[in-house]
Order: C-alpha cells, then structure tokens, then sequence
C-alpha cells in the first residue's frame, strides 16, 4: 500500500527555481511522521514496513495484533407450523346446565367465557365463537384430526364443572353429582352455530328425559 502526499504551490515554485539555478532540490519535511517526500517527484513514496499494520488469522495472532475474524454466514429464521393444521376440524358444541335454576347469568356468565378460552388454549385447540346464554352455553372450537369429539367435550365438561364448583359453593351443595352440566350434548362439525330451533329442541328433550316437565 502506498500513497502520495501533494505539495504546498510555494513549494512547488522554489523546487522549480532551484531546478533552473542548477541546485539540487532540497528534501521537503512536513509536520507528520511520514517519510520525506522529494518536491519535484511525481511517485508516491512507499511507506515503512514497520508502519502497515499486518492482518492476521485468530491462531497466527499475539497480544496487541490485529485480527481478521472470520465472518459469520447468513443465519436464517424459519417458523414452522403443525402440518396438520390444514386438516383441522371445526366443532359446534352445546351443553345445558343439569338443573334449570342454575342459570347461566352474572359472574358465572363472566367466569365461563373466561374458562373456555384458557382450556381451548391449554389443549391445543382454537376457540373460534363462544355465547353464554342463561339456558345454555354453547361454543365453536378448531381442533386436530386427532381429538375425538367425545374427548373434547369430556374435557371441557370436566373442567368447567370442577371450576364452578369451587368458585360457587351454592351450585355445588345443590348438584353433588360433581357434573354441572345435563346429561348429553349437542355436537356438530361445522362453524357455524347451532339453530335457534335445534337449541329449544334439545333443551325440552333433555328436561323430559330428566323428568322435569
């Protein structure tokens, strides 16, 4: 590596003059510590080996050195997803309190549409709708090929039923069956919710079933 440092023009003027009186050109010093450079010398000056730092590998290098790490490549970020979410199936699902009395109102209302969501989660499936009415709680969930529907509406069964329990001492001294819900349930693949006419149709066949007209 080199390089040529330009000269001042008065300089360059008394190295001409010096030309035509026949002296020989003095050498011209600046004020950095640089190798002289004579005033009448178009090449650049080759600078001292001692002065070029020299690069080295991390195992070739002592204290002090200059080093060349060695650069990292590329690093690429890839998501992947479960393959079988394509396959996933929707469920409209729909459950009735076991007794008629236990309406499905204020904080038991709040509490549910808390828990069907962090269950859904917990599981591995997507709550996709949710409606909390005072007869009947229904709701509509994406879930993988893998779960039964059987499975899925134990879990959510079993659940919810022992957090009601212990969050509503009443409900529970009144149903000591350790299940809220009625007996049977409404499930059917699709996202769509459940018809209003099938919802009064299920909720009369169970209360007869139980024997409460």
């Amino acid at each position: 590596m080199s390089f040529a440092r330009p000269l001042h023009p008065n300089q360059e003027s008394k190295a001409s003059q010096n030309q035509a009186g026949g002296t020989p050109p003095a050498p011209y010093f600046d004020s950095s510590p640089t190798r002289p450079i004579h005033p009448t010398s178009n090449q650049a000056q080759p600078i001292p080996m001692g002065s070029v730092p020299i690069r080295k590998t991390p195992d070739q290098a002592a204290e002090g050195d200059s080093v060349d790490l060695p650069q990292e490549p590329d690093r690429r970020i890839i998501y992947e997803t479960d393959s079988q979410s394509i396959y996933n199936l929707s469920y409209a699902c729909l459950v009735i309190p076991r007794f008629p009395s236990h309406y499905l109102i204020g904080d038991l209302a709040v509490r549910l549409s808390e828990w069907v969501p962090h269950l859904s989660i917990a599981y591995g499936w997507r709550l996709e709708f949710i409606s909390v009415n005072p007869d009947f709680l229904q709701w509509i969930v994406n879930v993988p090929p893998t779960t039964a529907p059987g499975y899925l509406m134990r879990i959510l069964r079993q659940h919810t039923s022992e957090k009601i329990f212990a969050e509503f001492p009443r409900i529970r001294n009144e149903n000591p069956s350790n299940d809220f819900w009625a007996p049977g349930y409404v499930l059917i693949g699709g996202s769509n919710p459940h018809p209003e006419q099938l919802v009064r149709d299920f909720i009369q066949q169970t209360r007869q079933r139980q024997g409460i007209s």
